[in-house]
């Protein structure tokens, strides 16, 4: 699987979703519905406003005509706090891509935000209980390169606070909120852009 990670703000999604969807007239299929039809989503301005059932950002599963040829797989999960939830199988069907809208919250009375990725299988099945594959079409390829150099030239590397480990990508939104103070943040790591490293 091939993943690229990032640090966005609300209007980081807004301007990465435009991308999908002015070159790729992309689709975003939200993951965890109350009903097995799930939500699909068309606009860059409901991707970047959409929550998941429970409130929180969400994930996607984004399709395109260019590369999505069979139906996306859903199952049903009954969650042991009484939630009913239809997830999409991850590498069945579409294909499609696995996007995780970055997360801005408060936490311990200060902003964080938690990264978000983009990932890609190299091939796919076309459903289950059948293993029968099929390779990820070149379109899908070369959408997840443009994915890339979006990042490289739009964003900044970041660095784990103090050890300097390469962490996620930075976006423009994300690194005004870090320098205003907020938290880039993964599980226990805190991030800084590689912009603002002070150099020994």
């Amino acid at each position: 699987m091939a993943e690229l990670s990032f640090f966005m703000t609300n209007s980081d999604t807004l301007d990465f979703a435009r991308l999908l969807v002015g070159e790729f007239d992309c689709r975003f299929t939200m993951d965890g519905g109350e009903e097995p039809q799930l939500p699909e989503l068309r606009t860059p301005e409901e991707v970047a406003a959409g929550l998941d059932p429970d409130g929180y950002p969400p994930r996607f599963f984004v399709t395109s005509a260019r590369w999505s040829g069979f139906p996306l797989l859903v199952s049903k999960t009954n969650h042991l706090d009484g939630r009913v939830r239809w997830y999409v199988a991850q590498r069945y069907g579409g294909p499609a891509f696995d996007y995780a809208v970055s997360e801005p919250r408060q936490q311990d009375g200060n902003l964080q935000i938690v990264p978000g990725w983009f990932s890609v299988y190299p091939w796919y099945y076309i459903r289950r209980h059948d293993p029968t594959t099929f390779e990820r079409p070149a379109a899908m390829t070369a959408a997840f390169q443009r994915v890339k150099r979006y990042l490289r030239r739009n964003g900044v590397r970041s660095r784990t606070a103090g050890i300097s480990i390469p962490g996620p990508w930075v976006l423009p939104g994300a690194v005004r909120a870090f320098e205003q103070g907020c938290w880039l943040r993964q599980g226990d790591s805190r991030f800084e852009p590689e912009s603002h490293i002070i150099r020994p």
